[in-house]
């Protein structure tokens, strides 16, 4: 079986074959044993914010139609820039919020099971 199997038979890789374990073993390993929470709620809320703007043009291109359709003209355009604008705002605290918390779990959980192991070229 550990013959032709391709896979890494063993947690330290004993039976992969020998182009696939030359690969492996010439790059350095590191393991992430933690994350900074301050950092991490940083980038999540520079996506979330992206994400928000997508959102609020998705939202003001409905609200624009809706609003002539219902006779208030004046909503579809003031529709739309609220909705940007908020949802970059609550996007951007959102995606802060969340970062945080998912660092500080992450944190806890890499203390008390390990890690992620990353294979860095």
């Amino acid at each position: 079986m550990g013959e032709h199997f391709p896979f890494p038979l063993g947690s330290r890789g004993e039976r992969l074959n020998g182009a696939i374990e030359n690969t492996l073993s010439r790059y350095p390993r590191a393991i992430l044993k933690s994350s900074g929470v301050l950092s991490v709620a940083k980038i999540s809320a520079v996506f979330s914010a992206i994400i928000g703007v997508i959102y609020g043009l998705l939202m003001a291109a409905v609200l624009g139609p809706m609003a002539e359709a219902l006779g208030i003209p004046a909503l579809g355009a003031g529709g739309g820039i609220l909705a940007i604008v908020m949802g970059i705002i609550l996007g951007a605290i959102l995606g802060f919020v969340v970062g945080a918390i998912s660092a500080i779990i992450y944190n806890v959980l890499a203390s008390v099971f390990g890690g992620i192991r990353l294979d860095i070229t």
